[in-house]
């Protein structure tokens, strides 16, 4: 039959709470195992970047009210190029306003499944992004490795898109209202593929990095 749903009551709100957050979990690191107390559930499928840079961004407007100028998203895992942070610099200077950037593998030569992502990063970067931005068409930005600026952050007010694919729901709002998603090949980022069948690869939220459009040293993490 039909299932009926209905919203829990306080009582049972505030028992869900109780069982809320990491301090139900312990990590062993003899043998990278993750033991749950009693009544705890892990569940990742509620909670992803979307809602981390949500969170993020609005108290970012909150602690930094005059803003910055540009907004950088990475995985935790990113290795960035040395120069990476002054070419996508150079993009939102040249009036850019959201930037993705070259995304490379870290681990192609693992098997047939990493070096098949690692061969798609490349055919997204080199032969969709690079073509697009060439004749002046609209990139998109794909997962980690991309910039936003100040008056893209205003517009959003916070990121308001928590879809699993919240990187294409990014980059479609923002060419339906208008803007343009520009490519910087000269930056680029390592990233890691997955290895493995069924897996996504790691998409944990690690930034975003603001800096100045005046020095390239005001960069800073968050």
């Amino acid at each position: 039959g039909e299932e009926i749903y209905t919203l829990p009551s306080e009582k049972q709100i505030e028992a869900a709470l109780a069982r809320c957050g990491a301090s139900g979990m312990k990590l062993i690191d003899e043998n990278h195992k993750v033991v749950l107390e009693k009544g705890t559930v892990l569940d990742l499928g509620a909670v992803g970047k979307g809602y981390a840079l949500d969170a993020l961004l609005r108290h970012l407007k909150t602690d930094y009210p005059a803003g910055f100028d540009g907004y950088l998203v990475f995985d935790a895992d990113n290795v960035l190029q040395p120069n990476y942070i002054e070419e996508m610099n150079r993009s939102l200077s040249q009036g850019n306003d959201i930037i993705t950037s070259y995304r490379n593998s870290k681990n192609y030569g693992t098997n047939w499944i990493s070096a098949g992502y690692a061969l798609w990063f490349l055919r997204e970067s080199r032969y969709l992004n690079a073509p697009r931005d060439r004749i002046g068409s609209s990139c998109a930005v794909s997962g980690t490795g991309f910039l936003f600026s100040r008056k893209v952050a205003e517009d959003m007010d916070g990121w308001p898109y928590h879809l699993l694919t919240e990187d294409i729901e990014f980059s479609i709002d923002h060419i339906i209202k208008g803007w343009r998603v520009a490519y910087c090949g000269a930056a680029e980022l390592f990233a890691c593929a997955a290895e493995c069948l069924g897996e996504n690869g790691t998409s944990v939220c690690a930034g975003p990095v603001v800096f100045s459009r005046s020095s390239v040293t005001m960069a800073r993490g968050c």
